[in-house]
């Protein structure tokens, strides 16, 4: 298993928000962003450590498991369908670091 931290993605990649289309654009790749450079350096530290996962590890792999855990500061309610939606652009960043298709993800 390999934990990669990222941040909550913006409020304005939320299905639900009504942003400037500029300002979803900005947040979106920065997200992407992050989430490659995040992925990346865990694969480095595996490699670096003795793991054996390659890229070509993903790549002939039919499915691969994601698991998202958010932690907030307080206890309000969030919609996990929308934070899941929020994610798009940081499982796209995590699909392009491990050189596969996000529709492998499960």
């Amino acid at each position: 298993m390999v934990t990669i931290p990222l941040p909550l993605p913006d409020r304005c990649l939320s299905p639900n928000a009504r942003s400037h289309w500029a300002v979803r654009s900005k947040a979106a790749k920065r997200l992407h962003s992050v989430a490659y450079c995040q992925t990346a350096e865990a694969l480095h530290d595996l490699k670096v450590h003795g793991g054996t996962i390659s890229k070509l590890d993903f790549k002939s792999a039919a499915t691969i498991g994601v698991r998202c855990r958010w932690v907030f500061r307080d206890r309000r309610r969030r919609d996990a369908d929308n934070l899941l939606a929020s994610m798009k652009h940081a499982f796209d960043g995590i699909a392009q670091a491990l050189g596969v298709d996000d529709r492998v993800f499960v």
